[in-house]
């Protein structure tokens, strides 16, 4: 087998219980090895795609195995050497360039042979939060994308409940605002914000918001378990706070699945694993 090549935004961001990062540590402790590199670092020469990269020495620990990674010198590597494992957030990279770069090379790099988890093509068509439109009403709430404040504000006033409000592209709880119907007055610059420079999302509020939501990870379409138990957290608010992001304050708790969300995963992951979206 082919040592894993992990692509990230940056090794210094990385932190020891992210997922990117435990698998890293887990990738590094097995005899094929791992490396790490950043969207930045993937060069295309007439002799073959190459990629500028720190090999990766296991610690006794995620935090350990990450020091370890920050300190490794980079080498320049054929990238073909590698399994591919892309584990980059465009919305928290202000350089769009290099993203669109790396997904370039990286679809040529599949044509040649290399396996690359996930699907580029398919890293591109779910960059934003417009992909969860491609999913039924059942699994996702109600939902506007329009850059016509008209249009939102329309939105907001037919639902019997609050909207949420957000930017498409985002990520980290940033510009996400909870609106009551008719009773926000600050509705209209809420919308000037978020429509000024792109396109924003709207959604129905769901009755178990405050509860938060429950991040579970997906490998071919089928919910990860280890033991019988499945890979997956419940995100849950700060108090005085909707958002359940942890860049905001909120907490991670183990998940208990439940029969509807188990559905829900089914659904979802047959659609995510037709396409390519192997590692979700």
């Amino acid at each position: 087998m082919r040592p894993l090549l992990f692509l990230v935004n940056g090794v210094a961001e990385l932190k020891p219980d992210m997922t990117t990062a435990l698998l890293l540590h887990e990738a590094a402790r097995r005899p094929e090895g791992a490396a790490v590199a950043t969207v930045d670092g993937l060069d295309v020469a007439d002799h073959g795609l190459r990629v500028r990269a720190r090999w990766v020495v296991a610690g006794a620990t995620s935090a350990g195995t990450l020091a370890r990674a920050r300190r490794a010198p980079l080498e320049s590597l054929p990238l073909d050497a590698f399994t591919v494992v892309v584990r980059t957030n465009p919305g928290r990279d202000p350089r769009g360039w290099a993203h669109e770069h790396l997904l370039d090379v990286l679809r040529v790099a599949a044509l040649r042979g290399v396996r690359v988890v996930n699907d580029p093509d398919a890293l591109s068509v779910a960059s934003s939060k417009l992909f969860l439109c491609s999913f039924p009403v059942s699994v996702r709430p109600e939902t506007l994308v329009s850059s016509d404040p008209a249009e939102l504000r329309a939105f907001c006033a037919s639902q019997p409940g609050p909207t949420v409000l957000k930017p498409l592209h985002g990520t980290r709880g940033r510009d996400v605002f909870k609106v009551q119907p008719g009773l926000e007055p600050n509705l209209n610059a809420i919308l000037d914000v978020l429509t000024r420079d792109g396109v924003a999302m709207a959604q129905a509020w769901l009755p178990d918001g405050p509860q938060g939501d429950t991040r579970v990870v997906m490998l071919d379409g089928a919910i990860l378990e280890q033991g019988g138990v499945p890979c997956a957290v419940q995100r849950r608010p700060p108090e005085g706070d909707f958002r359940s992001n942890i860049a905001v304050g909120g907490r991670a708790v183990r998940a208990t699945l439940t029969d509807a969300q188990r559905e829900s995963c089914a659904l979802i992951g047959a659609q995510l694993r037709q396409r390519g979206l192997r590692l979700v």
